[in-house]
């Protein structure tokens, strides 16, 4: 039998406080690109079951808990480009990332083709991450060459107008985590915000 009230602990309230902020600044930089951004993750689609699944350890439960958060679809010379993002919000600081084994094998085995996207809140960054760095234990790292900026990733090649487009959205993306610092300034002001 699922826990009907686990919503009601602090840290689950945290982490879905942070997790929630990722994903709005994630859907604010795509729309502001030019992208249709569309909620795809089973929070937003199957919100009636989030308690009933939370505990199920199913292939068909994990598959849909694994779900990527986002649908994003852009326009291109007549073409519609689809693309699948997960999302993962950090409040560390250091240069690696890393998930849990059993998450990243859920998401490999479920949805291979979506982007692993990371919204590093102190680093005031968005990175796609691409093959893992190493394997530790029940830990999967990325770091230094497995990491490309969001802005290097929406605007890719070598060209100078590349580069200039890549750079003003860089610059759009720290600006949007200046006002983000100005009301989250630390760890535990947003664990007491997600306490309220």
């Amino acid at each position: 039998m699922t826990d009907p009230d686990f919503s009601s602990r602090p840290d689950f309230n945290q982490r879905l406080f942070i997790g929630k902020t990722g994903e709005f600044l994630f859907e604010r930089v795509m729309a502001g690109e030019g992208f249709r951004v569309l909620p795809y993750g089973y929070e937003n689609v199957l919100r009636g079951v989030i308690g009933d699944i939370k505990f199920d350890k199913s292939d068909d439960a994990l598959a849909v808990r694994s779900s990527p958060d986002f649908l994003v679809l852009r326009v291109r010379g007549g073409k519609t480009e689809t693309k699948l993002y997960q999302i993962k919000t950090t409040m560390g600081a250091k240069d690696d990332y890393k998930i849990a084994l059993a998450d990243y094998n859920c998401h490999i085995e479920n949805w291979k083709s979506a982007a692993i996207v990371l919204v590093s809140i102190p680093r005031r960054n968005m990175y796609v991450l691409g093959e893992p760095s190493r394997i530790t234990g029940d830990m999967v790292y990325w770091s230094g060459d497995s990491v490309t900026w969001l802005s290097d990733e929406i605007h890719p090649g070598g060209s100078e107008i590349a580069k200039n487009l890549a750079g003003a959205l860089q610059a759009k993306i720290e600006g949007i985590f200046d006002v983000l610092g100005a009301v989250i300034v630390s760890e535990k002001t947003i664990a007491d915000l997600a306490a309220e």
